[in-house]
């Protein structure tokens, strides 16, 4: 039978000091993480795409992923690939261009 643990925010009890110490923490929290993941029998592919995710958040985010809220998530997840649709747009005015000179 699994026990429940009491979780804390740690932001209460500890705060970096420097931004090499804020790297090391985030290293370490995400070593952490892929241990967890290996232990738990989950393939190399599959912890290496978990994260690659986490990365990808991390830098779009500019702050530390424990920093992050619901709201974020849902702005970053929400976001169109606007690549695509500027692709599209741009296209879509050369071929009127192309229409207007011919």
């Amino acid at each position: 039978m699994a026990a429940l643990a009491v979780v804390r925010d740690l932001r209460e009890q500890w705060a970096p000091t420097s931004a090499e110490e804020l790297e090391r923490f985030e290293t370490d929290v995400l070593s952490g993480f892929a241990l967890g993941r290996a232990s738990a029998g989950l393939a190399d592919g599959t912890i290496h795409g978990d994260v690659g995710h986490l990365d990808q958040i991390r830098t779009w985010f500019g702050r530390p992923l424990w920093d992050l809220v619901p709201a974020n998530a849902d702005v970053h997840l929400g976001m169109p690939d606007l690549r695509g649709v500027v692709a599209r747009i741009d296209s879509e005015q050369r071929n009127e261009d192309a229409k207007g000179q011919s």
